[in-house]
């Protein structure tokens, strides 16, 4: 381990893995990807803020997908709760 570049190699492998262990203790914001434990705490996280992302499934004609309009209010969903957490429940039609 006296080599700069196995310590330098080293130095980096263990950034990496601390990283993704961080990232994996981020509650996620959608409900049906959150674990029953983390429930209580993601409520209290978003303070009792939950987002129920409503959209249609309607014909916009052939170039346009059939659920746009609710693919559009899960997108906007997911861009709300990056700027401030909250709860997303499963989209409803």
């Amino acid at each position: 381990m006296n080599n700069p570049l196995n310590r330098c190699f080293l130095i980096l492998v263990s950034f990496l893995l601390l990283q993704q262990y961080t990232k994996a203790q981020e509650l996620h914001s959608r409900w049906d990807e959150l674990v029953a434990s983390d429930w209580p705490k993601a409520l209290a996280k978003s303070n009792y803020t939950c987002i129920l992302p409503i959209g249609i499934l309607e014909k916009h004609g052939p170039h346009v997908p059939i659920g746009s309009d609710l693919i559009q209010v899960r997108e906007w969903a997911a861009r709300a709760t990056r700027r401030e957490y909250a709860v997303v429940f499963p989209d409803y039609f």
